[in-house]
């Protein structure tokens, strides 16, 4: 099984952690923490979280979960043959589908 990120992916979750990280180091931490473990569920079950209706034809299959325990952060990902692609690492109020739209 594996975790592909695809550049803006990895580009958000460092954004977003040295956000964080400004303002409560430990925070930081424990969210990292829980991205991975989020991340690691998704591994072993990429099609467990709901398809993200998206009008490019590319990315019928994508999907997304929230972090758990921070549910204000999405992970938008692709399943694969041998595990995710993760497309984006994002604030959840954000419009997702906008997010994807240039995909």
């Amino acid at each position: 099984m594996s975790i592909d990120f695809r550049p803006q992916a990895r580009q958000e979750l460092v954004d977003l952690l040295a956000g964080i990280r400004s303002a409560n180091p430990r925070a930081a931490n424990n969210v990292q923490d829980e991205v991975q473990h989020t991340l690691e569920l998704l591994e072993a079950n990429p099609l467990s979280g709901p398809r993200l209706r998206v009008t490019n034809p590319t990315l019928g299959e994508l999907r997304f979960a929230t972090v758990r325990h921070y549910p204000q952060f999405v992970i938008l990902y692709l399943p694969t043959a041998d595990g995710i692609e993760v497309l984006h690492i994002v604030r959840g109020r954000r419009n997702l589908s906008r997010i994807v739209a240039h995909d």
